[in-house]
């Protein structure tokens, strides 16, 4: 919850000061900060942030609890993590071999 009130309450001031959205990949960024600055008492949230960049293609940011992230096709997270990302990337896979073939 505590992360959750900073991060509205930088985005905010974000749109704010620059009288825009905030892009998807400048959210990312923001929230890795967050996360990195607590790295010594850390909020434990592995976080997931998705949206669409400014191409207008969809994406998908996954971090760990101290601020690495990346940019992902597919990710989740939570206790079912080990059942579900499998599951995740053969469906990906799937998708790239279908679009190949069409």
């Amino acid at each position: 919850l505590g992360l959750v009130k900073l991060i509205e309450s930088l985005v905010s001031e974000y749109e704010w000061n620059h009288r825009r959205p905030i892009p998807i990949s400048s959210l990312a960024t923001l929230l890795s900060n967050c996360l990195y600055s607590r790295r010594n008492f850390p909020f434990y949230a592995h976080s997931i942030v998705a949206g669409f960049d400014e191409e207008g293609n969809g994406a998908v940011y996954g971090f760990d609890s101290i601020g690495s992230f990346e940019r992902l096709k597919v990710t989740c997270a939570g206790n079912g993590r080990n059942l579900v990302q499998p599951l995740l990337d053969i469906l990906n896979t799937r998708k790239a071999n279908d679009d190949k073939n069409t």
